[in-house]
């Protein structure tokens, strides 16, 4: 038996038709792909920036409730961030190769549907909501105050989940009729309109000048009234950085949008048009700035998390309180514009942290600053594997399995790294004070177990069935003819869809039916149970462990067989990653089951979260190591294809981007001005099926 790549002796007929790309078409576009080179860097930097500020915002439990709202909007610009770069990287390679070849796919609004375009109109809808909601909330804080102890104070989770949820409408309806009711032949290049529809993309314009607008009348409003009474120092800092929001993003979001709906009517220059997405960038990086300027407790954070605490030898002494919750009894500071009122005193249990415990979780202290470097450095490293994956249409075609592989690594990875500086945090606090919080499995549902939770079955289940894709090609390649060369999409969302109930599941439980008194420093067992933990466990060691085989029985079945140098090194790789996610998580979670039954020492349970960071990084690793295509792909990207001029010129540019393998026809007369019918075919001596099929 042979892989599916030579395991047919009848040959193919492919018929596809292209786009004629001209010279006008390229004299529009070329200019474009030295700003998307701009836009690369720009975006990364500010994706970057707008990463370290989500972390800073959930690093303390007081941060985690009083910013909600600016957790919520960091998401949203990482979401608009991250389409600002992949459209930069899609479209310039694909421009590129237009540019080489002449010819281009012929598009509709399905095909559009690109992942870029999604993260893109994502942020549009997103981002503009939640700035508006914040600035209702600053509104009803000072004008109308009963409104704000009314809704705001108790409801904020529920307007965040309202806001979201009627902006994702405006998302999910559109890709549900593009994706049935497809319009043919759209604009090659996509885009918003061309995949959504021209009305689609003035609404888009149209909602975003509209509720910026809004949302900075309205800070602006609170900030005037705000001025005429006394207010706290907390609140009149939290309604500067607001104002400064919806200002700024007024400013770089709203007017080019406005700008760009005139456009439509009156041409303008294109040195009018061109900034937006940079300003765009700019935008999604500007609330780190603005509250390093305007909020002192934030600032104080951001350096205790740079320094690892050592900050506070040179910076004046603030109480603990600043930046956790212990018993207080006396008047609110709050102040309004109506009245001043006395707030009941609060009655709280605490638990008292001993000597003991003090002990125990010291040396944790240190680790957990190991873990933030560490994590965070890792996390860098998926999420350039991520891009370069991303980065080229033939990519994204033939390692959908990867790229959905990394997304659940950075989930595992942020997990990590917000563990670390949660615990890190409590464990001082609670060394200072000497009190903590009594939790129930409720409260402990915190972010960093979330994601942990969702990395730990999310990953074993895709490597399992990237080690279950590689055997069938070889083995069993009728069931991978019939499966997975065709729904291989829809295989990866029933696969992240199993190990998603594992997740909601004991979440809903928790949160309706919550377990008191649990463990006061959190973690999964205290959150979802001991049974849970040790399912945790076992899910892990069994799925990594049978993927490890499955690609073991494949290489070694491969071996005896004339494969494709392509196969091959696809199969390399999944093997030398099933084999180190075996290495560095199944048996580290197998040594945590054993020391449930008999303790084992420290030294070799302790390394666990290192080694998870490392399996986080590792496909990068070993994609450069086997994969041809996916090294010099990268080296193309970070040198802005100027790697060329010294790597060997073997491969065309059709190893990177599927482009019509008879070229011939470029001198064909008969071809119509922009579309053209092609028809080859494929037989066995070649080696191959039809592109993208392993």
């Amino acid at each position: 038996m042979v892989d599916a790549t030579t395991s047919s002796s009848i040959p193919t007929t492919s018929t596809k038709a292209y786009y004629h790309v001209t010279d006008k078409d390229v004299s529009e576009y070329s200019p474009s792909i030295y700003l998307y080179e701009i836009n690369i860097i720009v975006g990364s930097c500010c994706f970057v920036i707008a990463v370290i500020n989500f972390t800073v915002l959930c690093s303390t439990k007081k941060f985690r409730s009083q910013y909600m709202m600016l957790i919520t909007l960091s998401v949203t610009e990482m979401c608009a961030l991250m389409g600002i770069i992949l459209e930069a990287t899609t479209r310039r390679e694909l421009f590129i190769i237009a540019t080489a070849t002449r010819l281009a796919d012929v598009m509709t609004s399905r095909t559009c549907l690109l992942p870029w375009i999604l993260f893109q109109v994502t942020g549009d809808f997103w981002s503009p909501a939640i700035v508006l909601l914040m600035g209702l909330e600053r509104m009803c804080a000072v004008v109308y105050p009963t409104i704000f102890r009314t809704v705001f104070n108790t409801e904020t989770p529920k307007l965040i989940a309202l806001a979201s949820g009627i902006a994702g409408l405006f998302v999910l309806i559109p890709t549900l009729i593009s994706a049935i009711w497809p319009t043919q032949n759209v604009r090659w290049s996509c885009g918003r309109r061309a995949t959504f529809g021209v009305s689609y993309g003035m609404i888009d314009y149209a909602y975003n000048v509209i509720l910026f607008s809004l949302a900075f009348v309205f800070n602006l409003i609170a900030l005037i009234r705000a001025l005429k009474v006394r207010q706290s120092g907390r609140n009149m800092s939290k309604l500067k950085c607001y104002t400064a929001i919806s200002f700024l993003s007024t400013l770089l979001i709203a007017i080019p949008n406005l700008l760009s709906i005139i456009n439509v009517f009156w041409t303008l220059p294109d040195m009018i048009i061109t900034p937006a997405p940079l300003l765009a960038c700019a935008n999604g990086a500007i609330q780190f700035g603005v509250y390093l300027t305007f909020n002192a407790e934030y600032r104080r954070r951001f350096l205790q998390l740079v320094t690892f605490n050592q900050i506070e030898k040179f910076m004046p002494k603030m109480s603990v309180t600043h930046f956790t919750t212990v018993p207080i009894n006396q008047m609110s500071d709050v102040t309004t514009s109506i009245s001043i009122q006395q707030q009941p005193t609060s009655t709280k249990a605490y638990y008292h942290v001993t000597d003991k415990d003090v002990s125990e979780y010291s040396p944790s202290i240190y680790l957990y600053q190991i873990n933030i470097v560490v994590g965070s450095t890792c996390f860098v490293i998926a999420f350039l594997n991520f891009a370069v994956l991303c980065s080229s249409k033939k990519f994204r075609s033939q390692y959908i399995m990867s790229m959905t592989l990394s997304v659940t690594q950075m989930f595992s990875l942020m997990g990590i790294i917000l563990e670390a500086t949660t615990r890190r945090e409590l464990f001082i606090n609670a060394t200072a004070t000497r009190l903590a919080d009594i939790m129930t499995s409720r409260t402990c549902l915190l972010p960093w177990i979330q994601f942990q939770v969702i990395g730990d079955f999310w990953c074993p289940t895709i490597v399992l069935l990237m080690g279950i894709e590689r055997m069938c090609a070889v083995v069993y390649p009728t069931i991978f003819r019939t499966v997975f060369n065709t729904d291989t999409p829809k295989l990866i969302a029933v696969a992240s869809g199993v190990p998603g109930l594992f997740v909601l599941i004991p979440t809903m439980i928790s949160a309706i039916w919550p377990m008191q008194n649990v463990r006061w420093s959190c973690g999964r067992k205290a959150a979802y149970g001991y049974t849970y933990g040790m399912i945790d466990y076992a899910y892990n060691v069994i799925l990594f462990s049978l993927a490890f085989i499955f690609n073991f029985i494949a290489l070694v079945r491969a071996l005896k067989v004339r494969q494709s140098g392509r196969s091959m090194s696809k199969l390399k790789c999944y093997t030398a990653i099933s084999f180190l996610s075996t290495l560095l998580i199944a048996i580290p979670n197998l040594l945590s089951i054993i020391n449930v039954f008999w303790t084992l020492p420290d030294m070799i349970i302790t390394p666990a979260p290192l080694l998870a960071c490392a399996n986080g990084a590792i496909q990068f690793g070993v994609y450069l190591t086997f994969n041809a295509e996916y090294r010099r792909r990268f080296l193309q990207l970070v040198t802005f294809n100027q790697i060329e001029k010294f790597m060997p010129q073997a491969s065309s540019i059709a190893h990177f981007t599927t482009v019509p393998r008879p070229l011939q026809i470029l001198q064909n007369p008969n071809l119509m001005a922009h579309t053209h019918r092609i028809s080859f075919k494929e037989s066995e001596s070649n080696g191959s099926y039809p592109q993208n099929k392993l």
